[in-house]
């Protein structure tokens, strides 16, 4: 629960800063800065608030977690990075490895909690 309502704090503090830096942007918008809080929201509060009210409890490892909060603070940066580019009117080829690190934290964090919970499976059968 705690870590759920620490990413619930981040997407509204990320919400905050987007709207003050478009209220700034001189009347441009960007979908990447206005949608910027559902990044911390969609993969941060909702899943851990939903791991928090389960029923069966498990210790997330410290890897898998390193590696997911990595892959949604990753994210959640690199929207930020080509709103700010797009609203000033540029673009960089460099944001794409902001996508491509960004889904390979998440894939091998998920990908290791997985196979976390299949071995505790095993063992506990």
């Amino acid at each position: 629960m705690r870590t759920a309502k620490r990413y619930g704090m981040a997407s509204g503090a990320v919400l905050l800063f987007a709207a003050v830096y478009e209220a700034n942007g001189y009347g441009v918008y960007s979908p990447f800065m206005v949608l910027l809080f559902l990044w911390p929201l969609l993969l941060g509060a909702i899943p851990f608030f939903i791991l928090s009210r389960w029923k069966r409890s498990f210790f997330l490892g410290w890897l898998p977690r390193c590696l997911y909060h990595s892959g949604v603070a990753t994210l959640t940066t690199g929207s930020a990075v080509s709103g700010i580019l797009e609203i000033y009117g540029t673009a960089s080829p460099y944001t794409v490895v902001y996508w491509v690190v960004g889904g390979l934290l998440l894939v091998s964090g998920g990908t290791l909690l997985g196979l976390q919970l299949l071995a505790k499976r095993k063992v506990g059968h």
